[in-house]
C-alpha cells in the first residue's frame, strides 16, 4: 500500500515536470538621440546645469536615474507632471505608478549635488511576444566567460519593447521638460546555467536585465495524457486496496 501511494505522488512530480519548461533571457539596452553610454553601461545625458545617470540592472525591468544639480540654486522634481510611457500604452505620472515608485510628490536637490530615484520596477511586458523562432546561434561574452546561446539584436525601429522617460525639474521658478528614450536592443537566450553569468552581467553594468518565464512543452502536453491515465489507474489500484483493507 505504501509503494502505491509513494508511485502516486511521483507520477504527480513528473508529470508537472514534464509540461512546463523555463527559458532564461539577457537583455540590452540601448538609448535613442542624445544619450551618451559609457564602457560601465551607464545611459548619460548631459545639460548645462543638469546631468540625468540611467542605469538598467538586475532582473526585470528595473530603471533607475540619478539627478545631478550642477547649477547654483535648488532643483526640485515635479513627479506629478513626470511620466514614463511604455510602447504604445498611455502615458503615466510616476507619482500614480503604485507598486513601481515610492516617493513625494516633489523631490528637492539641493546645488551642486545629486540624489537617484528607483523609477521602475517593472515595465509588465510580456516576453514570451518575442518568437524564439527569431533568435540565432551567437556566442557572446557576458561577465567573462564565452557563452553558446541563441540571441537577436534589435534597431530603435523594430525594437518590440520601447521605454520613454519625461522628467518635469523647475529651477528658478522655470519648469523644463528632460525627455529621453530607450529600447530593447539585444535579446539573449540561454540555460539555466548561461542565466548565472546573465545574472552576473546585469548586476555589473547598467545597460542591461534578466527574465525568466514558463512555458507549456508540446511533449509534455503529450505526456500528460500518458501521466494522467497513469494516476487514474494508481487512484484505482489504492482504493481497491484501500476497500479490501477494509476502510469502506
Amino acid at each position: 500500500m505504501k509503494n502505491l501511494i509513494l508511485y502516486f505522488f511521483l507520477i504527480l512530480l513528473f508529470a508537472n515536470c514534464a509540461t512546463t519548461k523555463r527559458y532564461y533571457f539577457h537583455s540590452g539596452i540601448d538609448a535613442v538621440d542624445n544619450v551618451r553610454k559609457d564602457s560601465a553601461g551607464w545611459l548619460i545625458v548631459q545639460r548645462d546645469s543638469i546631468d540625468l545617470i540611467y542605469s538598467f540592472s538586475g532582473e526585470n525591468i528595473t530603471m533607475e536615474i540619478t539627478v545631478d544639480n550642477k547649477s547654483s540654486s535648488p532643483l526640485y522634481i515635479d513627479w506629478d507632471k513626470s511620466w514614463i510611457k511604455v510602447n504604445d500604452q498611455n502615458a503615466r505620472s510616476y507619482n500614480n505608478l503604485t507598486g513601481y515608485t515610492n516617493f513625494n510628490a516633489v523631490s528637492e536637490i539641493m546645488p551642486n549635488s545629486y540624489d537617484s530615484y528607483n523609477l521602475l520596477k517593472s515595465a509588465h511586458f510580456d516576453f514570451k511576444q518575442i518568437s524564439r523562432k527569431q533568435l540565432t546561434t551567437q556566442k557572446v561574452y557576458m561577465a567573462d566567460k564565452k557563452l553558446k546561446t541563441k540571441a537577436i539584436r534589435f534597431e530603435k525601429e523594430n525594437s518590440p519593447l520601447s521605454l520613454t522617460s519625461c522628467i518635469v525639474v523647475n529651477i528658478n521658478g522655470a519648469d523644463r521638460e528632460l525627455t529621453n528614450s530607450f529600447y530593447l536592443s539585444t535579446f539573449t537566450n540561454g540555460d539555466k546555467k548561461a542565466y548565472k553569468s546573465f545574472l552576473a552581467e546585469a548586476y555589473n553594468r547598467n545597460d542591461g536585465f534578466c527574465s525568466t518565464y514558463v512555458v507549456d512543452k508540446k511533449e509534455g502536453r503529450i505526456a500528460n495524457g500518458v501521466f494522467g491515465t497513469l494516476l487514474k489507474l494508481t487512484e484505482f489500484l489504492i482504493m481497491y486496496r484501500l476497500e479490501e483493507e477494509g476502510y469502506y
